[in-house]
């Protein structure tokens, strides 16, 4: 491609510079989109659901019901059809939702949280498999921040959301970290 500019030789360089590199960069941009856009997309809601499953509190080896309440999200992911991750997909999304733990065992506190985060990854196939923190509130005044697996099957039909075993989130007493239930963000 050729680029013909009448007058450029009357313009002070550092304008004329801007003017070519900009004008480059805006040509390259175009085509990177214009090819981005080869790629299939699409987005899924997360559907509001509740999901109750048998766990053990990891902290207290009491064994007791988690409730998990889906309450909204969504996935938005991008099939990868050339280059080295063709055959993968890049997935974006958020997820918001609370958690609940009752153990069976009346004598031990209950826990309740909220969590809300940022998904940032790749699948081969259609499933992704992250960890998200959620920092709760024991009814005896305690607090305990647990990691809960979720596996998600999602493509162009819908997205299937199951979760797996609740772990332990552990953060060091003099550490500068602090989770808060603002903060929480997906774990690869």
């Amino acid at each position: 491609m050729v680029v013909i500019i009448k007058g450029i030789g009357r313009l002070p360089y550092a304008i004329t510079f801007a003017t070519v590199t900009s004008f480059v960069l805006l040509l390259l941009t175009s085509q990177a989109l214009a090819q981005d856009t080869n790629e299939p997309t699409f987005s899924q809601a997360v559907q509001e659901k509740t999901v109750f499953f048998e766990a053990t509190n990891p902290f207290t080896k009491v064994p007791g019901v988690v409730t998990i309440t889906l309450e909204g999200g969504v996935f938005h992911v991008k099939r990868v059809t050339e280059g080295q991750e063709a055959g993968r997909s890049r997935v974006t999304g958020n997820q918001h939702g609370s958690f609940k733990f009752v153990p069976y065992d009346s004598s031990q506190p209950t826990f309740t949280g909220t969590f809300k985060f940022q998904i940032v990854g790749q699948m081969r196939s259609d499933l992704i498999i992250f960890d998200f923190p959620v920092k709760s509130a024991g009814s005896d005044g305690s607090s305990e921040s647990f990691i809960q697996r979720e596996v998600a099957t999602i493509n162009e039909y819908g997205t299937e959301i199951s979760f797996g075993k609740l772990k332990r989130l552990v953060i060091p007493k003099n550490s500068k970290n602090s989770l808060r239930p603002e903060d929480n963000a997906a774990i690869p």
